[in-house]
């Protein structure tokens, strides 16, 4: 039964994962991202958290580094800014490409075998003009998640998988499983920046309790006024309303996820069926708002249970795909 290491590297953090078989041996997570490459100039602190990442797996679980079989890295790590740039796949995408895009190198500082990569996906369309521009998409990592989510599931297209994070990102799969379409929204980074970085950090609180009346004022708001309007209300009930910092955080989280429900509207997403992912908050505040609108019919919240290890274990999947690992 093969060791497996799988390393989620992402823009602000890390995970690394130890697997035997489909068991999960061990977990250490990094605040070391791909960000830091960007900071520093070069990505000697990404190297250094990936090997601090993988050693403490081991340790945590008793293995000796050396026994591993395999070492899987997905998302932001195999971007411009990571360990190995790799090019983008191009829609439609499924299982067999993603394992046969795979790619692998060598990188003895870092760790003592090669490292193999999954690859990212891009929507078909390629180069576009400046009008065009909402045709063209991609991601580095949500596809993984998208296969791992796909296979628990057992869903069939078409469907879209609502991945809330940082970058939001909505996946169309067709009929048999495969990626056809990605569209991605700033609804994380906006939500950070606005309650960290603007006159709004005095009303609202980085967590809080979901109030679902106030996010549905933030929503209705942001539909019918516009985000920005909608966002400086914030500043408003601080001052002119009885509201806490949690009834106004669910007021701009309201507001953005209303940009994201007619970014679903626009892109034809009402008509299919709704898997909405995330942490329990945001999938919480995402099904409410849409089993609230008419257009959409068929909204499923999926269980968290199905959201553990999703990356990892997705990654694992292409991997055993390639013919990389076992799970036997």
């Amino acid at each position: 039964m093969s060791l497996v290491i799988t390393l989620d590297a992402a823009t602000t953090s890390s995970r690394a994962v130890l697997w035997r078989g489909d068991k999960v041996l061990s977990e250490v997570r990094t605040p070391v991202g791909v960000r830091d490459t960007f900071i520093t100039g070069n990505n000697d602190m990404l190297a250094r958290g990936m090997t601090g990442c993988m050693v403490g797996v081991c340790l945590k679980a008793g293995i000796a580094p050396e026994v591993v079989d395999l070492i899987v890295a997905s998302g932001m790590i195999t971007s411009s800014l990571g360990l190995k740039e790799v090019p983008h796949l191009t829609t439609p995408i499924g299982l067999d490409d993603l394992a046969a895009g795979m790619i692998s190198e060598s990188f003895p500082s870092v760790w003592h075998k090669p490292i193999w990569f999954v690859p990212g996906v891009k929507n078909k369309t390629g180069m576009v003009s400046g009008d065009d521009l909402p045709l063209m998409d991609m991601m580095r990592g949500e596809e993984v998640d998208t296969i791992a989510l796909q296979q628990r599931l057992g869903a069939g297209g078409p469907c879209w998988f609502i991945l809330p994070g940082v970058h939001t990102k909505f996946v169309r799969l067709s009929k048999n499983g495969r990626i056809m379409q990605i569209v991605s929204t700033l609804t994380g980074e906006m939500m950070e920046a606005l309650s960290r970085h603007t006159i709004l950090a005095a009303s609202v609180e980085p967590c809080g309790d979901l109030n679902l009346e106030w996010l549905r004022k933030g929503y209705r708001v942001s539909v019918e006024q516009g985000l920005n309007r909608a966002a400086y209300c914030v500043r408003i009930a601080q001052h002119w309303s009885e509201s806490s910092r949690a009834d106004r955080t669910s007021y701009l989280l309201g507001a953005l996820l209303g940009s994201d429900i007619i970014t679903l509207k626009a892109c034809g997403a009402a008509k299919d069926t709704l898997h909405v992912a995330g942490h329990e908050g945001l999938r919480t505040a995402f099904v409410a708002l849409l089993n609230d609108d008419s257009a959409f019919k068929d909204v499923r919240p999926v269980d968290p249970a199905l959201l553990k290890d999703l990356a990892g274990w997705g990654a694992l999947l292409i991997a055993r795909r390639r013919g990389l690992a076992n799970g036997e």
